[in-house]
């Protein structure tokens, strides 16, 4: 049987193509252009070549959603698609452009849509999808996140998101929203007959029954604590990696500033090797900063420790972000000549 992440691929990444200048690109190949060449691309394959399949692979058909049309009383808010199930709807989805990203914006914009609806929304600009839920009060939640660019991209990773693809089905497929009706049906029933169906734990057969058909939610909440975990794991290696580049960035500023003052002859030697001490011991203050660290984050641990983990890295984060901050100050007291 194939995994949610083959069906993925075979209905929504495969038949993906795009016609520029001539040439049809695939997904990765689209993906790989500059994304100068890319924007403004929302409608054309956004919207028609990409959340149109997404939304077939979960189930749903055209005659299921309402594309790019005002919210009726409020003529400012156009989602892209509202997806209606018995009257309601299920969830909105807002496209954007390939070479847009999902921030604080989008999630204002999210609540806006979602007003007087069950909160659920989709976000995706075809590199990433984010799935929300909004609580009465406004707040939102993130569900899941997919990183489609990773997976099928120009550039793929190792990390694996099989169980992100499977809690993005799990949690938006149609069945989930029509299968409300039969489910009311099931549990709102008067006493005399809730005894009647009420099934006995006494005995090991019985027992087993009743674990065989609650092996689905309980496979259920696995899956939603392996997409969590995954999403803390994708999201420790792209901080890794950006602090690589981070401190390979800095210190080629660090030694091309100090090789343009020294050659500049109006500034004393002695000074530039007193800012130079300086830097490189701001520098060392990183030092608890390191890529064994951040690995140590990694999935071997408990919700709780990778939660304070996270916390405590961030915090670092930001101590290296001072660090920047103060090397940028120094180096500009001292390209204009001032007291440090």
């Amino acid at each position: 049987m194939a995994t949610a992440q083959e069906t993925f691929g075979a209905i929504i990444i495969e038949p993906l193509q795009v016609n520029i200048g001539g040439r049809t690109l695939s997904y990765a190949e689209y993906l790989a252009l500059p994304a100068t060449q890319r924007s403004n691309d929302e409608a054309d394959v956004v919207d028609s070549r990409f959340t149109q399949k997404l939304l077939e692979w979960l189930g749903f058909s055209e005659g299921d959603s309402i594309y790019n049309r005002p919210t009726p009383g409020r003529p400012e808010d156009k989602p892209d698609f509202v997806i209606k199930m018995l009257g309601a709807t299920a969830f909105v989805v807002e496209d954007k452009s390939t070479d847009e990203h999902f921030n604080e914006a989008s999630v204002k914009q999210l609540r806006r849509y979602t007003v007087g609806t069950s909160g659920y929304c989709l976000w995706t600009n075809t590199r990433s999808i984010t799935g929300l839920r909004f609580d009465a009060n406004g707040q939102s939640q993130i569900l899941v996140e997919v990183r489609v660019e990773d997976i099928f991209g120009p550039r793929p990773t190792s990390l694996n998101q099989e169980a992100n693809i499977e809690l993005l089905r799990l949690l938006f497929r149609k069945q989930r929203f029509t299968d409300v009706s039969n489910l009311i049906a099931t549990i709102a029933v008067d006493e005399n007959t809730w005894r009647k169906q009420a099934k006995s734990l006494t005995d090991d057969a019985s027992l087993q029954t009743f674990i065989t058909e609650s092996r689905f939610v309980l496979d259920s909440l696995v899956t939603a604590i392996q997409a969590r975990l995954s999403t803390v794991a994708n999201e420790l290696e792209v901080a890794k990696n950006d602090l690589r580049a981070s401190r390979q960035r800095y210190a080629s500023m660090t030694t091309d500033l100090l090789n343009r003052l020294k050659g500049g002859g109006a500034v004393k030697v002695d000074e530039i090797t007193k800012l130079e001490t300086r830097l490189h011991d701001l520098e060392a203050t990183i030092a608890d900063i390191n890529i064994t660290s951040i690995e140590q984050f990694k999935p071997a641990m408990t919700t709780h420790h990778f939660l304070s983990g996270l916390h405590s890295f961030k915090k670092s984060m930001l101590s290296y972000q001072h660090f920047e901050n103060v090397t940028l100050l120094v180096a500009s007291r001292v390209v204009f000549m001032q007291p440090i």
